[in-house]
């Protein structure tokens, strides 16, 4: 290897120096010929000066490659060829060690800038500050200076492209307010006010630990739209049940009221018919008082009571209550219940309620299904319990996912279509959610808490 020359000249030229030590030191002890002496000493001071020359030129050029690493400076070059042999592959290695720094500079700046493009063009908000900002008192340090924002984030914010923390604080305390707030990473929904608007932040927050700073990256965006968006349509879709509801009951009153008033005018009015007709109006209306009964049901939803519950109590006392049920129409009912232990904060009979109306439409659902089997199975999953109810039934349509929760939707015969919607408002009065999954011959209800 090249540096293990370095390594033997340097040898070499230290043993040349001790033999020219030993001859001269020689030539003194003899005594004689002392203007000799002028040969080893003119040789060792000149191996002397080419040692200092050298270890000078290689530790002036270290300094140079460390300081121009240390200023980012990628044009340092050194021309090996203007050394000695043996030091040429160092200095080599050395531009070679400059040329790849130079090269992870450059593939780190294009990466930076293809990231602040992508961020800059993102219609979600962005904002990076250092955590020392929300505690800082006002003023432009080091601490209080925001590290990115992006377009967006001015944009629903509306404000310019600050370069300080304390000046969002100013221009939009609500939004500031609540980031200051958060000691952990999280989502949250906040209502700001921006000028003239009131407007519906989602907004994400990450802490992370970049060098020696702690930085908050807040993500945000407007959901306000998309929000009364949704509200349209779900308004559409109960409004357009509910005139299907109404109708079917309003039609045929309409009809016999009409046949009732001709009958009426008959010279002699068939009473029969005249309480036939009657008896079916007041069987529609009784229907329909039925239909806002069940209505009001949804609207009234009771508030729950909250208690530490044990929620193997709650399934227990749902399977006892099923039981005979279940039993009388050939099910398996099996239970996977390997969080028993689990204890929540649950009002017990509201979530009793759920699991019934989940069972109940289970066992609709398996009717005509040979080895028909429900499950009840308590998991882990994402942070959240689960606490799933699933069948080998019929299954539910695609299509049909998302409206199984709207008020009276139902895809069973007779059935009122409000069973599922109460369980699912049950469940985020409980902070919690209910979701349906099928696929593949099996139906899944999902409660999260």
């Amino acid at each position: 290897m090249r540096y293990n020359k370095i390594a033997l000249n340097i040898s070499v030229r230290l043993m040349f120096m001790l033999l020219t030590l030993v001859a001269g030191i020689l030539i003194w002890q003899v005594g004689r010929f002392y203007f000799l002496l002028i040969i080893p000493f003119l040789l060792l001071v000149l191996q002397v000066v080419w040692a200092i020359k050298m270890l000078n030129k290689i530790n002036n050029d270290f300094n140079r490659f460390l300081t121009s690493l240390e200023v980012k400076d990628n044009t340092l070059y050194f021309d090996a060829d203007k050394v000695p042999g043996v030091y040429k592959e160092l200095y080599t290695n050395l531009n070679k060690a400059t040329n790849l720094y130079k090269g992870y500079r450059v593939e780190a700046e294009n990466l930076f800038l293809l990231y602040s493009n992508i961020l800059q063009n993102s219609n979600q908000g962005v904002i990076v500050i250092k955590e020392a900002a929300l505690s800082v008192d006002r003023g432009q340090n080091s601490d209080n200076v925001l590290e990115f924002i992006n377009n967006a984030a001015c944009n629903i914010l509306q404000i310019p492209k600050h370069k300080y923390w304390y000046r969002v604080v100013d221009a939009v305390p609500d939004f500031a307010e609540v980031i200051s707030g958060i000691k952990t990473s999280g989502k949250t929904l906040v209502k700001v006010s921006v000028g003239s608007e009131c407007k519906e932040l989602s907004v994400d927050v990450n802490i992370c630990n970049v060098a020696d700073k702690r930085l908050f990256i807040i993500i945000f965006q407007d959901i306000r739209d998309e929000i009364e968006q949704r509200e349209i349509d779900a308004w559409q879709k109960l409004i357009k049940i509910l005139t299907h509801e109404i109708m079917n009951s309003l039609t045929p009153i309409k009809t016999l009221s009409e046949t009732i008033s001709e009958i009426i005018k008959e010279d002699e009015p068939d009473t029969e018919d005249i309480d036939l007709a009657v008896s079916t109006i007041n069987r529609r209306a009784d229907g329909l008082m039925q239909f806002v009964d069940n209505y009001r049901l949804i609207i009234d939803m009771p508030t729950p009571v909250l208690k530490p519950v044990k929620l193997a109590d709650v399934i227990n006392n749902v399977q006892q209550l099923m039981k005979p049920l279940v039993a009388d129409r050939d099910i398996t009912f099996d239970m996977d219940n390997q969080y028993g232990f689990l204890v929540l904060d649950l009002d017990m009979a509201l979530i009793e309620q759920v699991l019934i109306n989940l069972i109940t439409n289970s066992i609709y659902a398996t009717e005509d299904v040979t080895n028909a089997k429900i499950k009840i199975a308590v998991n882990w999953i994402s942070e959240r319990y689960t606490l799933t109810v699933s069948d080998n039934g019929k299954g539910i349509p695609q299509a049909n996912l998302d409206m199984v929760f709207i008020p009276f939707f139902s895809t069973r015969d007779g059935g009122s279509g409000i069973g599922l919607s109460i369980s699912r408002n049950i469940m985020r009065a409980h902070n919690g959610s209910l979701r349906a999954e099928s696929e593949n011959g099996e139906t899944r209800m999902i409660l999260s808490f």
